[in-house]
């Protein structure tokens, strides 16, 4: 199981307070909340105030729509950094080190 720091939580409603309400309605931050602040292919923490940078992060298609024409949140999206997004491309499946890699915080989330 994913644990959430009591710190964490204090930071994110502290710097959630300093957005724009069209912000605060968006997909990455849609994302970022059930990704538990993390990219879903490094496992890294993203920094809530570089979040709407969009050098540094990028949502990702899962199955590339080249392949499939689904842009549902729940099953096709991922909030992902910018690096690993254009690393990525259209392949499919994703590079066999980031699932070993993502194995634990993957299974955890879709745990609950």
């Amino acid at each position: 199981m994913l644990i959430v720091e009591p710190e964490w939580i204090e930071t994110l409603c502290t710097s959630l307070e300093k957005h724009e309400e069209h912000q605060l309605r968006s997909d990455k931050l849609y994302l970022y909340y059930t990704q538990k602040g993390r990219c879903m292919y490094s496992g890294e923490p993203i920094d809530l105030e570089d979040l709407w940078d969009n050098t540094k992060y990028d949502i990702d298609h899962i199955y590339p729509r080249h392949f499939v024409k689904d842009d549902s949140i729940e099953n096709n999206l991922v909030l992902v950094e910018k690096n690993f997004n254009a690393h990525k491309s259209d392949t499919f499946p994703i590079e066999s080190g980031i699932r070993k890699n993502m194995e634990f915080m993957w299974r955890s989330l879709r745990e609950g």
